[in-house]
C-alpha cells in the first residue's frame, strides 16, 4: 500500500506522524533528483506494508501560479516516489481554521497539477480533531459551507478525522481500513501520470541542477577575490541599508533579524519609511523599511529618507513565485534611484526554512528568467535569511560580510575604469585631452565607494 500526503501548509497529526516515523525502516527516506522536498518512509502499519510520501505543502491562500515553480514540480514528481503510483492521496485539512473559497480553489489547482483524475484517489484527512469537541465531523462539514462541502463531494465523500492529542492506534487502523476500501473501489489501480511528463521534469531538473552548480562556483570565485582585498580596501564602519520589496515578503521580519531585535512591526502595511538603528557585529547599522512597491510609485523612493543609503537589499520570498510583473516592478523602482544602484544591490531571500535541503541556487534556476535576471542585474549577489531560526546570528554576520565584499567589488570596478581612462589618455592627441579628463573625473566621483547611492537629486 502506498500513500501520498498533501497539505495546505498544515501540521501533520502527531498520531499519524508517530505511527509512521516510529516504524519506518532505517534509511528509507530518499530524495528525488537530489532534492529533499519529497521524501518517502516505508514501514509496517496495522499489519500492512505501507509507503508514505511526505510532499511539499502550499500556502492556503496561494493559487498554483503563486507557488514557486520548484514546489509545483515537486508536487507532480512526488508520484514517482512510490512507483508505479500511490493507491491513495491524503489531503490534510485543519478543522480549527475556516475553509474558504480561496482555500478550495488553491487545493483544486495544486492537486490538478498531477492529473485531472486525481480526485478518484483522494481521502480528506481532517487534522486537529480534538478541536471539534462534541461536534461531529459531519456537522462541521455542513456548518463550514459550500467550499468544504464541494471538496468532500469531489473526493467521493471520503474523509477521516485524526485527533492530535490521542496516541491511540485505533484511529490509524481505521484510516488504513478506509484506504483499503478506496483501493477496492478503484480495483487496486494506482494514481498515475504520463511517463513522458515525469521524464521531461527529470531532464529539466538535471539541467537546472547543473546550472545551479555553475552559479554557485561563479559566486564563490567572486567572493574569494573580494575577500582577498578586504584588508587592503576601505570598508565603512557604518552601513545604511534599505530594504525594498512588495508586500508579504517578510521584509520587516528581515529588518528585525538584521538588527537582532523586534523593531519593525510585522504584518502592518506602513505608508511611511520606518528607520531602525543598532550595533551589529561592531558596526553601526541603520535599516530603512519603506512602504511596499504596491503602496508607492517608483519616484517616491527619491526622498530625504533614502538619502545616504549605501546598500540596497531587494527582498524576495522563496516560498512565492517570482513573475515577470514582479521583476518589472523591481526594475522600475531600483532604476529610479539611478543606474549606479545596481553596483550596491543584493537579493535577500527570506523564508529560508522553506528551502529544506535544497540550495538557493537550485531555486533560482528553477524559478525561471525573471528571478535570474534580477540576480544577474545584482551582480550574482544574494543571501538567504531564515527569520524563524535566527540561531547565533551567524546568518547576519555572513550577510554583513557579503555587503563588505560588494563594496570592495564596486571599488575594484572604479579602479579598473580609472586604469582604462589612463590607458586611453596615453594614446590620445593633445587637443582631445581636456574634454576626456573632464568626463573621467565625473565618472570617478559618481562611482566613489564612500558616496551614497542617491543624494536626493535626480541622476
Amino acid at each position: 500500500m502506498s500513500c501520498l500526503r498533501y497539505q495546505s501548509r498544515a501540521a501533520w497529526s502527531s498520531g499519524l506522524r508517530e505511527e509512521f516515523s516510529r516504524k519506518h525502516h532505517p534509511g528509507s527516506r530518499r530524495k528525488l533528483s537530489g532534492q529533499k522536498e519529497n521524501s518517502a518512509m516505508h514501514g509496517d502499519v496495522a499489519g500492512r506494508q505501507v509507503t508514505v510520501v511526505d510532499t511539499p505543502g502550499w500556502w492556503m491562500n496561494y493559487f498554483s501560479q503563486d507557488s514557486p515553480v520548484f514546489d509545483r514540480q515537486e508536487i507532480v514528481c512526488s508520484v514517482s516516489l512510490c512507483s508505479p503510483g500511490p493507491h491513495a492521496l491524503l489531503l490534510m485539512v485543519r478543522v480549527d481554521r475556516s475553509f474558504t473559497e480561496t482555500y478550495r480553489r488553491a487545493v483544486q489547482e495544486h492537486l490538478e497539477l498531477i492529473t485531472d483524475t486525481v480526485w478518484a484517489h483522494i481521502i480528506v484527512l481532517f487534522n486537529f480533531g480534538d478541536w471539534l469537541g462534541d461536534t461531529t465531523i459531519e456537522q462541521h462539514i455542513e456548518s463550514e459551507g459550500e467550499a468544504l462541502q464541494w471538496l468532500v463531494e469531489k473526493c467521493g465523500n471520503r474523509y477521516h478525522v485524526l485527533n492530535n492529542r490521542s496516541n491511540s492506534g485505533f484511529q490509524v487502523t481505521e484510516l488504513m481500513r478506509k484506504i483499503e476500501e478506496l483501493m477496492s473501489c478503484n480495483r487496486s489501480c494506482y494514481c498515475k501520470i504520463e511517463g513522458g511528463i515525469l521524464q521531461e521534469l527529470e531532464e529539466k531538473r538535471r539541467e537546472e541542477q547543473k546550472r545551479a552548480g555553475e552559479r554557485l562556483t561563479r559566486r564563490q570565485k567572486q567572493r574569494e577575490t573580494a575577500r582577498s582585498l578586504l584588508g587592503e580596501l576601505y570598508c565603512p564602519s557604518e552601513l545604511r541599508i534599505m530594504l525594498l520589496s512588495g508586500r508579504n515578503t517578510g521584509r520587516s521580519s528581515a529588518g528585525n533579524t538584521i538588527l537582532g531585535r523586534e523593531h519593525f512591526k510585522v504584518g502592518c502595511h506602513a505608508t511611511d519609511c520606518v528607520e531602525g538603528q543598532g550595533k551589529v557585529r561592531g558596526k553601526t547599522v541603520t535599516v530603512l523599511d519603506p512602504p511596499g512597491w504596491l503602496s508607492v510609485g517608483p519616484g517616491s523612493l527619491m526622498s530625504p529618507s533614502a538619502s545616504g543609503v549605501t546598500v540596497v537589499l531587494v527582498v524576495v520570498n522563496v516560498s512565492s513565485s517570482f513573475s515577470h510583473t514582479v521583476w518589472r516592478t523591481a526594475e522600475k523602482h531600483l532604476e529610479a534611484l539611478g543606474e549606479k544602484v545596481w553596483n550596491r544591490t543584493m537579493v535577500l531571500f527570506t523564508f529560508g526554512d522553506w528551502l529544506g535541503d535544497t540550495t538557493i541556487e537550485q531555486r533560482i534556476e528553477s524559478e525561471g528568467e525573471p528571478l535570474q535576471r534580477l540576480v544577474e542585474k545584482c551582480g550574482n549577489r544574494y543571501h538567504v535569511l531564515d527569520s524563524k531560526n535566527q540561531g547565533t546570528g551567524a546568518q547576519v554576520t555572513d550577510l554583513l560580510q557579503k555587503i563588505e565584499e560588494m563594496l570592495v567589488e564596486e571599488r575594484l570596478e572604479v579602479i579598473r575604469r580609472r586604469e582604462q581612462v589612463g590607458k586611453s589618455l596615453t594614446v590620445m592627441q593633445e587637443p582631445e585631452m581636456d574634454g576626456v579628463m573632464g568626463e573621467g573625473r565625473e565618472v570617478l566621483v559618481a562611482n566613489h565607494t564612500d558616496a551614497p547611492i542617491h543624494d536626493g537629486k535626480q541622476d
